[in-house]
């Protein structure tokens, strides 16, 4: 007697992905702390002239997406930060604009503006730094 194992048929979802670059400056801050502890924890980065990176975003979204308006929204949110100092936007006015900060505020917003069930994002800061999430 032969037992043969059936697995489930896996669950296929196509995504599609669309990729921007944008520049833009910020620092670390926490105002709760004093400046001595800023300048501990977050070295050269708290300095408040800041510093920039030029960023890479890839979003992937479900292949049935409406890829006219989600061009429209996706360019729309990368405006509003290129060449801009995030720390001064008003959605980091009380978030220290991390990448991990950036990538969330974007997703919220795509999702928001797009109502898409699903999406992986991917920002870049750097070849050796970069947050992907998954939503749901």
């Amino acid at each position: 007697m032969s037992s043969e194992i059936l697995w489930p048929e896996p669950r296929i979802r196509k995504m599609r992905g669309l990729c921007y670059q944008f520049s833009c400056s910020h620092y670390y801050w926490n105002p709760d702390w004093t400046e001595l502890k800023n300048k501990e924890e977050f070295g050269l980065c708290a300095l408040k002239n800041g510093h920039g990176h030029n960023y890479q975003l890839e979003v992937l979204l479900p292949e049935d997406s409406d890829w006219i308006r989600a061009k429209s929204v996706l360019q729309k949110l990368v405006e509003s930060l290129d060449h801009q100092n995030l720390n001064l936007l008003p959605h980091f006015e009380k978030v220290i604009p991390t990448t991990e900060a950036i990538a969330e505020w974007l997703s919220k917003e795509i999702v928001r503006q797009l109502q898409v069930p699903e999406l992986q994002l991917t920002l870049k800061e750097s070849e050796s730094l970069w947050v992907r999430l998954k939503l749901p």
